[in-house]
């Protein structure tokens, strides 16, 4: 299998595993239905299904609350009266933003800013450097850095439309210059030219992430949130979010 080939594999087991997660619950629902029809109880058989399997399956666990939720929302859509273009157009914008997680294997999840502090940190004030964000959501964290270390060229790889468009828009508003944000694929971008790496993306992405940094950076830093990769970081903070996230840095 070529690198080419590899997201596009990812994206159908994906989705495959999807299905499943939801031809099971279905099945559940229909099989209760038919002995006991009382739409809360086949609802939650329906939903508890979903969990499980997508559990069981190791979907991400965003991924396993939409799978828990989606019986739910089909049967509220169903008994309600809904314009079908505001459907389409539900579709359509929840689709742009969590689509691309079919083929990077990140769900979008923003960067809490309890982890700003610790990141800024690591970065020198008294001389020029680059800094990417590898999957950089709507920005926010960006925004933050390149406000206190104007000294730095700071770049956000994002590849969902919705949320590169709010970053773009928040760029401008905050008026950072040495902010630049870019619609792409992250596993396509090449960051051998950053002297700091920065990712907050999932489990499942964390080895291939990993396989690329030790690629393509020569030196610099690589600073990972909360998912660690498969080494012994250099340093490990502890950050103040709800979770307890702890950062990961690696001198490379």
């Amino acid at each position: 299998m070529t690198a080419r080939e590899a997201p596009r594999m990812n994206a159908l087991y994906f989705g495959i595993i999807t299905f499943i997660c939801q031809t099971m619950a279905l099945s559940g629902a229909i099989i209760s239905w038919r002995f006991y029809p009382h739409l809360g109880l086949v609802l939650l058989i329906a939903t508890t299904i979903g969990f499980i399997s997508s559990r069981s399956l190791r979907l991400p666990s965003s991924w396993q609350l939409i799978n828990s939720a989606m019986p739910s929302s089909a049967a509220l859509l169903l008994s309600i009266s809904i314009p079908s273009w505001i459907l389409l157009v539900i579709t359509a914008g929840l689709a742009a933003v969590y689509a691309p997680a079919l083929w990077t294997r990140v769900p979008l999840y923003p960067t809490p800013p309890e982890s700003y502090a610790a990141i800024l940190a690591d970065l020198p004030h008294d001389r020029p450097f680059s800094f990417i964000d590898v999957g950089s959501g709507t920005g926010q964290l960006l925004i933050f850095l390149a406000k206190h270390r104007p000294n730095g060229e700071f770049l956000g790889v994002e590849a969902g439309p919705v949320p590169y468009l709010i970053s773009l828009f928040l760029k401008k508003y905050h008026g950072a210059t040495n902010l630049s944000v870019r619609m792409q694929d992250f596993w396509k971008t090449d960051i051998s030219s950053f002297n700091w790496v920065y990712t907050f993306l999932s489990p499942a992405a964390m080895p291939k992430i990993w396989a690329k940094v030790q690629k393509e950076m020569k030196q610099g830093t690589f600073i990972t949130n909360t998912f660690p990769v498969p080494a012994e970081p250099s340093e490990v903070v502890q950050t103040k979010n709800l979770r307890c996230a702890e950062i990961y840095i690696h001198r490379i």
